[in-house]
């Protein structure tokens, strides 16, 4: 379905919509069709998963347009209602995947395995002492996400409300990409821990990844987003939706686990070549690795 054709020939009466925030565009051509999907979006919390998508497609150019016209993404999330529905993360994937059609080639459940055996096999040879990383009994997708800051030296921040610098361990690190709960008693705990330590990074608005029950056999995973919880089933479904909505709503990756991110685009989307040098230390053991099978 080619969206962007459908968008522009939506209607033939054209608006000419001018923006007063100086980082956006001086000029954007909206249809008719397109202004009224927006307004749609906007207000109604009542239609269909169909009519809603409908309308998110349509108005994608105008949504665009508009995102940047606001201070922080975590306004422009609630802005719309849809967003906040079980399903709302659907319609942010969509967005990805217009922005970014050439990522979706291949899929991370078909890649990942591969990677994830890698990463194991490259912490165990060099006899890394990581929790449950010499575990037969744990989903390899899962571990190795679990014990992939490893890979990496600890990281440096800074608390912007104490002003104060603090290094990371590496069971931070991986607390912070993937948080691991033991139960759904702990989980509303653990999500409000999470959003505090973000506004200590000045950070309004972050996806993350978390995991609830015994990695031996997890319950269920959640993507939160400004509280919002979105569910699945399985481990790589839900890194795939928390990635494409860094790159959906705009937002960086934090630099708590920045290396982590980097270094899934550059394996499965391939969508920013610039990556820090740590990033592209583990890459470069990584790819040597797959050289040698």
């Amino acid at each position: 379905m080619n969206v962007t054709a459908n968008i522009n020939n939506a209607s033939k009466t054209v608006l000419f919509v001018f923006f007063e925030d100086s980082n956006s565009e001086p000029e954007v051509n909206i249809s008719e069709k397109e202004k009224a999907s927006y307004n749609t979006l906007l207000h109604s919390t009542c239609n269909s998963y169909e009519q809603i998508l409908r309308d998110w497609r349509f108005s994608y150019h105008m949504r665009m347009s508009k995102i940047k016209t606001f201070d922080t993404p975590l306004i422009y999330f609630n802005k719309f209602p849809a967003l906040r529905q079980p399903f709302g993360y659907k319609f942010l994937v969509e967005d990805f995947n217009i922005k970014h059609p050439k990522a979706n080639i291949q899929s991370i459940h078909k890649i990942w395995p591969h990677v994830a055996a890698t990463i194991l096999e490259i912490l165990r040879g060099k006899q890394i002492q990581a929790p449950d990383l010499y575990s037969m009994n744990v989903d390899q997708a899962v571990l190795s996400l679990k014990v992939l800051p490893w890979l990496f030296q600890p990281v440096v921040l800074r608390n912007k409300i104490r002003n104060k610098n603090f290094k990371l361990s590496r069971i931070e690190m991986a607390d912070r990409f993937l948080m691991h709960v033991r139960g759904f008693d702990e989980l509303e705990s653990k999500i409000c821990d999470r959003i505090d330590k973000l506004k200590e990074l000045d950070i309004l608005i972050q996806p993350f990844l978390i995991a609830v029950g015994p990695l031996q056999c997890v319950q269920a995973y959640f993507v939160v987003l400004d509280n919002q919880r979105y569910l699945f089933n399985d481990c790589l479904t839900a890194l795939d939706v928390t990635f494409k909505i860094f790159f959906a709503l705009d937002l960086p990756f934090p630099s708590e686990c920045k290396g982590m991110w980097q270094t899934i685009d550059q394996l499965v989307y391939k969508v920013n070549k610039n990556v820090d040098p740590s990033a592209s230390v583990v890459l470069s053991e990584i790819e040597h690795k797959f050289k040698k099978k």
